[in-house]
């Protein structure tokens, strides 16, 4: 005799019902007018995701469906929100105290209930505003080109890891909105991760990789790749570091040795699963290397319609991630091609 399926229950009239939430699965809905009613308090949750423990990072983000690329984790508004970041609260943190004491006690509960509190969320103090100092600091996110920074209750929440296979954006909205989307295929079940010095730690070793972790955030990564034998992993690093500090030395003054560069560090990356997310910016280092050359009339030998190859593989690339930032970097960078090209011809 099978078991008997448990029964389910709306979420806001609390009658059985079977009907789940089509977005996200996680609660029951016996009407769409019940669905309406609970928006407001479920649209915060409702997501591809669930809030779980992950083995000796506390909390953690988990797929509950397979996700591909460019698919919405999450998107949130911050619970507070910083101008002039975390530099201004390290400088003066009687700044963040004056602002903490005047939150309502709902969002001080969120705040306190993050990585950092050590459970003191159930037991309130009098320098309670320090704890939640400490949560902010480790917790929180850059916004408006790193001049702010925020918290958030939900996107906080995603631990960190070397081999990234989600990223973080601001939106069309604003840099105070920040939404989460997979830059890779992740399986059911798998954690949701995005690598917190992506800027900061861009191509670094290992060593290098646990000690700015360490420094900015309070712990020591335990990543896949932290973990495990990491010295053809830094060796290819080590590598691409050389490359990208060529390319940029050279591309002034030696646009032929730089193209070579640039292309070469295209390739590598090509066959780097867990450095894929470089290679939108490192299609259009070589396309610019090559529109300049186009420009000021240095002979190479690839035609248009392949230097035009690699501009067209950025963007479909980007074009899949969905993330505005990187949508605005590529533009921002089309731009900066067209000014140049521009001042070339004033000058002739």
């Amino acid at each position: 005799m099978g078991n008997k399926k448990k029964p389910t229950f709306c979420e806001t009239c609390g009658i059985e019902c079977e009907q789940r939430c089509a977005n996200c699965g996680k609660v029951n809905y016996c009407s769409r007018e019940c669905q309406k009613a609970n928006w407001r308090r479920h649209k915060r949750l409702c997501g591809p995701f669930q809030i779980r423990k992950s083995p000796g990072k506390g909390m953690g983000l988990f797929a509950i469906k397979d996700l591909k690329e460019g698919d919405l984790v999450i998107r949130e508004k911050p619970i507070l929100y910083c101008e002039g970041g975390n530099a201004k609260i390290i400088k003066d943190r009687s700044a963040f105290k004056n602002v903490y004491n005047e939150l309502p006690r709902s969002t001080k509960t969120k705040i306190l209930a993050l990585s950092g509190g050590e459970g003191t969320h159930t037991i309130f103090t009098n320098k309670e505003w320090e704890t939640a100092c400490k949560i902010y600091l480790c917790n929180s996110i850059v916004a408006n080109s790193y001049h702010d920074s925020g918290l958030y209750e939900i996107i906080s929440r995603v631990n960190h890891s070397c081999a990234p296979n989600a990223e973080w954006s601001y939106t069309s909205k604003g840099s105070e909105t920040k939404e989460v989307r997979a830059i890779k295929r992740i399986s059911k079940d798998e954690e949701i991760v995005a690598n917190y010095i992506v800027e900061s730690g861009r191509f670094a070793l290992t060593k290098q990789r646990k000690i700015l972790l360490h420094l900015k955030f309070g712990f020591v990564c335990k990543c896949r790749l932290c973990k495990s034998n990491h010295s053809t992993n830094d060796a290819l690093r080590l590598q691409l570091q050389k490359l990208s500090n060529e390319t940029r030395s050279l591309e002034k003054a030696f646009l032929h040795r730089a193209a070579q560069v640039a292309m070469e560090k295209c390739q590598i990356l090509e066959n780097c699963d867990d450095l894929s997310q470089e290679l939108p910016t490192a299609y259009l280092d070589l396309y610019e290397v090559l529109i300049r050359m186009k420009i000021l009339g240095v002979t190479n030998l690839l035609d248009c319609d392949r230097i035009e190859y690699f501009r067209s593989k950025a963007w479909s690339m980007i074009e899949r991630n969905k993330l505005a930032q990187s949508k605005d970097a590529f533009n921002k960078r089309m731009e900066n091609l067209e000014d140049f090209q521009f001042q070339c011809q004033s000058h002739f």
